[in-house]
């Protein structure tokens, strides 16, 4: 993931990088709470068995969390 990178972001954010490599099957992308460390109930945002090279991966509506860290 190229962006963002550590930042505070509102509204319907575009995640951006490289989902790739020699045996590609597919990409999931998801977030989890930074509270939940230990063991991070992930919540699924985009998934593709697509290669994807420098581009949108998916994006998040922030509108729907709650205020806080994610990861």
């Amino acid at each position: 993931m190229t962006w963002p990178e550590n930042s505070y972001t509102t509204g319907t954010v575009n995640i951006k990088g490289t989902a790739s490599g020699d045996d590609f099957s597919g990409y999931a992308l998801g977030y989890a709470q930074a509270t939940t460390v230990s063991e991070p109930a992930y919540t699924v945002i985009s998934s593709q068995s697509s290669p994807v090279a420098d581009g949108l991966l998916g994006a998040l509506d922030t509108s729907t969390l709650d205020n806080g860290r994610y990861f």
